[in-house]
């Protein structure tokens, strides 16, 4: 029971880094710490500020840390901070996705590739900022890794994804279009049995709204 806990724990590391930061900054800011009746008073306030800088650093190193598709470390912050405030007031979004189908050997911009057509519906995201994301895997479920910093999830996985804001509080998209070049599976010559899925992810919340099923491919 103790060893799941702790698996799970770290499994939310990121997570944990920001709630520890918070942590101290409450700390700083009160002055004080006060656990089952111990009491301790931080009367220095170069101590104080250093604590206040801690704890700004472990939120920052928490947030810059999550896995956010291809969001910049500006976008995360804030979103981190806004996505609840959001969520309060418009309430939680959904979605579901009807149907998914690729088109292989395509060119977009001169560029060989994957074409990765779905079709979904999203509620509760009208003017949102929103990906409609794509992960990438062998069959064996071992995330393909990016080696040039390109279509990348923060943790170095390949995925690929389209930015769009829902025009309505229901919004039906037919035929949603994500193109991955075969350049950016980053796979020496050979064949491959690989497999992808999609996602709707909620950029302001931070967090998928829905995934498909897996969809498998064979490359090379």
């Amino acid at each position: 029971m103790i060893e799941k806990f702790i698996d799970r724990l770290l499994d939310h590391w990121q997570l944990m880094l920001v709630v520890i930061g918070v942590g101290v900054i409450l700390v700083a800011a009160a002055g004080e710490l006060q656990i089952s009746g111990f009491r301790f008073v931080i009367n220095d306030s170069n101590r104080l500020i250093v604590l206040f800088l801690i704890g700004l650093g472990l939120i920052g190193a928490g947030i810059l840390s999550l896995d956010s598709g291809g969001q910049s470390p500006q976008r995360r912050i804030a979103n981190l901070f806004l996505g609840p405030i959001e969520a309060l007031l418009f309430g939680k979004p959904s979605g579901e996705i009807t149907r998914v189908r690729t088109e292989h050997n395509v060119y977009k911009n001169d560029i060989k590739g994957m074409k990765i057509l779905v079709s979904f519906s999203i509620s509760g995201r009208k003017g949102r900022e929103c990906d409609l994301m794509a992960y990438f895997f062998h069959k064996s479920g071992e995330p393909l890794k990016d080696t040039n910093g390109k279509n990348r999830t923060t943790k170095g996985n390949v995925c690929a994804w389209e930015t769009f804001k829902p025009g309505y509080s229901n919004t039906v998209y037919k035929k949603m279009e994500v193109f991955i070049p075969y350049g950016e599976l980053h796979l020496e010559h050979g064949q491959y049995s690989l497999m992808f899925y999609v996602a709707l992810f909620d950029n302001l919340r931070h967090t998928t709204i829905v995934s498909s099923d897996y969809y498998y491919f064979t490359y090379g």
